[in-house]
């Protein structure tokens, strides 16, 4: 086995250093082009897919909105993936076609993020729903699940609690807050519930 190393070198705490500045600064960039967005009279479905729907609201986006946004986005990522994107997939080797579909995927997170920071600006009752005090959570579920009925399962309730919690508390989640709190709180129950014995 490998010898650890248990000293933090200059080089290493500067690269991390630098890593925490740039997505600090890159959360700060992005509440300014929120801002500016609302500024400029845009709503938040206008990043919902064109002709799709999200969470019961229809998206507002022409198609040349959307495309605007999502080059925005890819000009972000770097010439080399904005020139990926526009290559026809049919022309890409197989290496850059897996490069090409994993951009997509990235950028459709950005996409996702966007839409979800501007709702949090402009919708109250989401933003209600998303604050600390208010966590948005399915009808009949308690924000916290119960404690470990079972003896031996506390550690595995307690991670779940904490995971739940986490979630409820993002500002910009990257994922369905209300969809994790579900899964949690069945996998609560399914903890919590005793196996029964094999005959």
């Amino acid at each position: 086995m490998q010898k650890l190393n248990n000293t933090l070198s200059n080089t290493v705490s500067d690269a991390i250093t630098a890593a925490t500045r740039k997505d600090v600064g890159a959360r700060k960039a992005a509440q300014v082009a929120y801002d500016l967005a609302i500024k400029e009279g845009h709503h938040w479905t206008q990043w919902i897919a064109v002709g799709k729907e999200h969470d019961g609201h229809q998206s507002t986006a022409t198609d040349e909105l959307r495309a605007s946004l999502q080059m925005a986005r890819l000009k972000g990522m770097g010439a080399a993936i904005v020139k990926l994107a526009n290559t026809p997939t049919k022309a890409l080797s197989e290496a850059r076609k897996v490069e090409k579909r994993d951009a997509g995927k990235l950028l459709a997170r950005y996409m996702c993020a966007d839409r979800d920071a501007m709702r949090l600006r402009q919708d109250a009752a989401y933003r209600d729903s998303k604050s600390k005090k208010a966590p948005q959570q399915p009808k009949g579920e308690a924000t916290e699940a119960a404690p470990a009925k079972q003896i031996g399962v506390t550690k595995e309730i307690e991670l779940l609690n904490r995971v739940n919690k986490i979630a409820q508390g993002k500002e910009t989640p990257e994922y369905d807050v209300v969809a994790v709190t579900a899964a949690l709180a069945a996998l609560v129950k399914l903890v919590n519930t005793p196996v029964e014995p094999k005959h």
